[in-house]
Formats: structure tokens, sequence, C-alpha cells
């Protein structure tokens, strides 16, 4: 019995050494995480493109943001719209010959911006000139003959 009770106050003062010691532990609970809502960067697609006068292209600007981050859309200029322009959706119009900028600016923060090069080139314009056309018709029982047109007809 001697030696349970040594025991049982060896056990005793220790739990009492341990809340004697002075340590406070605070708990905290859990705590929510904040979204964040920072713009990280722009990247825009296609990086490079040469067109010809008179073709469009469309490029597609994509924002790197935080969840937090309502507004991922983007504002297109370019540096020369005598050489190219470009509508608010991303369509670039190939306007005469040179070299030009398409930019894709963050609208949820104006300092987060990205670029492609729009290289124009002469182009030559196609046109198509017709003098004549041929009119074939074919009966079941005269066969086929072919007749001039008649171009004033034609629209």
């Amino acid at each position: 019995m001697q030696r349970v009770f040594r025991f049982s106050l060896v056990g005793l003062l220790g739990i009492a050494s341990l809340t004697a010691c002075g340590d406070k532990v605070n708990v905290v609970g859990p705590t929510s995480t904040s979204v964040g809502s920072q713009v990280h960067g722009v990247t825009v697609t296609p990086t490079a493109a040469t067109m010809n006068v008179g073709d469009k292209l469309t490029f597609v600007a994509s924002v790197n943001a935080d969840a937090g981050v309502a507004d991922k859309t983007v504002a297109w200029t370019s540096s020369n719209t005598a050489v190219a322009t470009i509508d608010a959706t991303g369509v670039v119009t190939a306007k005469a010959a040179g070299t030009s900028s398409i930019i894709a600016t963050s609208n949820a923060d104006k300092t987060q911006a990205a670029a492609a090069t729009v290289t124009v080139g002469a182009g030559a314009v196609t046109s198509i000139t017709v003098s004549s056309i041929n009119q074939t018709t074919c009966g079941i029982l005269s066969g086929c003959t072919s007749a001039p047109a008649n171009l004033a007809n034609i629209v």
C-alpha cells in the first residue's frame, strides 16, 4: 500500500508542477482566409501575326488574377491605328503596310498589360475582270448548245 501511495503522490506532484509552471497556451479558433484581389499579369495570344491589308484576325487576352478579382476583362488598343485597328472584342483589322503593337490592358489593374506585334504587308488587292461568259443549255432531243451570255444582266 505504501508503494501505491508513493506512486500516486509522485503523479500528483508531477501534475501540480505542470500547472504551476505558468505557461499559458492560447488556442486560436479557425481563421478565414481572405480572398486575394491582385492581378498578376496579362497574356495575349497570338504574340505576333503577319497580315495583309484587309485581313481580320481575333486576338485573345487572359488575365491572371486572384479569385477576389471580379473583372478579368481587358481594354484593347493599337499603337498605330493607321496600320491596324482593334475592336473591343479583340478583332484586329489590317489597314496599311507597317507594324503595330496590339495592347491588352487589365480593366481591374491598369498597370498590368501585354502586347502582341502585328506586321501588315502591302499585299496586292486582287481584282477579277470577266470579259465573257458562255451559257450552255441542254435539251432532251436537241443536245447541248453554248452561246455567249448577256453580261448586262449580271450583277
